[in-house]
């Protein structure tokens, strides 16, 4: 009886692995390789030496410093973007699904802009039924402090609160991530 089972059963059969195409993934790692390499940023891009051998950063570089600095003075706008219809809206980061019923007024997304609505958005908040609500206008400190606190503190807005206990949101749906 046990040599009858030993002679039924069938060979067992080694797995079979996709073969891999070696040249797309050496081809793709030189191409990811290359872009890192590309987006870096050296030591000599940012710094020269003088004729006594003395280091100081390029002018591009000062630029760029006296360019970003003072916009930590301009006038900037906190802003909120609420709903302008009853409907669903793209949630950035809910967990269980793509999208999130928002009523009129409703908030999806705070933020700030130093360049002002039009630039910042141009026509798009019409397509996207959003509307852009200034909350606060003052210095760019100001302003990002502004949008952090209502960030973090949106959980607790009487609008996140009224949801059934899954549909509740950690931030607003158009606010993938803290700053």
């Amino acid at each position: 009886m046990i040599q009858e089972l030993l002679i039924k059963t069938e060979p067992i059969l080694e797995p079979k692995f996709p073969e891999r195409n070696w040249t797309k993934i050496i081809i793709f790692l030189f191409f990811v390789l290359s872009l890192l390499i590309l987006a870096s940023l050296f030591f000599e891009d940012v710094v020269e030496k003088d004729a006594n051998g003395v280091y100081d950063l390029r002018q591009e570089r000062k630029d760029k410093f006296l360019k970003d600095s003072t916009k930590l003075n301009e006038e900037c706008i906190q802003y909120a973007l609420l709903a302008v219809e009853n409907g669903f809206y793209p949630c950035l980061n809910c967990a269980n699904k793509d999208s999130i019923f928002l009523l009129v007024g409703e908030v999806y997304k705070y933020g700030f802009t130093c360049n002002g609505e039009k630039v910042r958005y141009g026509n798009k908040l019409v397509d996207r039924k959003l509307f852009f609500e200034p909350q606060l206008i003052g210095n760019m400190q100001q302003c990002v402090e502004a949008e952090l606190r209502k960030i973090i503190e949106y959980p607790l807005l009487p609008e996140n609160l009224k949801r059934l206990p899954v549909d509740r949101l950690a931030r607003p749906a158009g606010n993938p991530y803290h700053k």
